[in-house]
């Protein structure tokens, strides 16, 4: 929290490490084969575009 707007925030952008980002794509995996998709908490299209 940091008590006053950050630049970029509405960007449709995420910025992370390699390593959040492959943690991110196993978790995708996953959810992927349990007929689920979701991306930080937010649900997503199985068809959707992906990024890694």
């Amino acid at each position: 929290f940091t008590g006053k707007p950050v630049d970029g925030y509405a960007a449709n952008r995420v910025l992370g490490t390699q390593a959040l980002c492959r943690a991110l794509e196993r978790a995708r995996q996953r959810a992927e084969a349990l007929a689920l998709a979701c991306c930080c908490g937010m649900s997503i299209a199985l068809n959707g575009p992906r990024m890694a």
